[in-house]
């Protein structure tokens, strides 16, 4: 299975915005096992700017969202639309006051620098619930799909299974990323079906060169599979059939979604 080393606690210093306004803050990045993405902001002078960027919504409006992004000193990057506040913290001193933000991103993407350079391109959703003996492999007309995963054992949102896309030589281009976007999705709902869970990434991994990008978002799927149609040790066919049929059958399946959604959600009666 591709490395689970997502990101150790990392400093980032950056820029946050929204309602006309921007904050220069520093914070700490780290990204656990669940895959959750999870900051902790510094305290900083309190500021007017500081201050106005703190406007809650009105009970029933939508979240309000901010523009957060950072730097790290090694040059890791990190980017969110979709940061929002949870809390702040008011701090008195004798000769400063202080403020410190709490907050969640729903989406964020980081870059940074491989260590060496990969020969082949990857698309890797990293999964809730997916068990497989494998590695399961199949080889389509432009890309190698190779799946497994393993039992949660200590908690059961851990992320401890995945499909990987590769391309099959270096002349990778936007047209082969579509195609993958296309096929790891295809192939994560057939394997839903297969295994009675709804498979879809807290993590998106992106490799090409020597950059790596994490594609982070906070959502809570990953229920444990109930009465599973497959066992884990008898998926190769299913998974062979998932990799041909994406270009036949793709947009059929995609269209019943929202059923599937439904059909493996924590909130239906078992």
């Amino acid at each position: 299975m591709p490395t689970l080393n997502f990101l150790e606690s990392t400093r980032f210093t950056g820029t946050l915005i929204g309602n006309g306004d921007s904050v220069s803050v520093a914070f700490q990045v780290s990204i656990d096992s669940c895959g959750v993405l999870n900051l902790e902001f510094e305290p900083l002078p309190f500021t007017d700017p500081g201050w106005r960027i703190i406007r809650w919504p009105r009970p029933g409006r939508n979240v309000r969202y901010l523009q957060l992004e950072g730097t790290s000193a090694t040059g890791d990057q990190i980017h969110s639309n979709t940061f929002y506040l949870t809390s702040f913290n008011r701090g008195y001193g004798a000769t400063e006051n202080t403020i410190q933000y709490c907050g969640e991103c729903q989406q964020a993407e980081i870059e940074r620098d491989l260590a060496s350079t990969v020969q082949h391109s990857q698309l890797i959703w990293h999964l809730r619930q997916f068990e497989a003996l494998g590695p399961l492999r199949r080889d389509t007309n432009f890309a190698r799909v190779v799946a497994s995963g393993s039992e949660a054992r200590n908690n059961p949102k851990e992320l401890t299974g995945y499909i990987a896309i590769e391309a099959l030589d270096k002349g990778e281009d936007e047209t082969w990323w579509e195609q993958s976007e296309k096929l790891v999705d295809h192939v994560a709902r057939v394997m839903s079906l297969a295994r009675a869970t709804y498979l879809s990434p807290p993590i998106e991994r992106r490799t090409q060169g020597t950059t790596e990008i994490l594609k982070i978002r906070n959502i809570e799927i990953g229920e444990r599979p109930f009465l599973t149609p497959f066992h884990r040790h008898n998926l190769q066919q299913i998974f062979d059939r998932a990799c041909d049929s994406y270009t036949d059958v793709s947009t059929i399946l995609k269209s019943l979604d929202p059923a599937l959604q439904w059909l493996f959600s924590t909130g239906r009666l078992r």
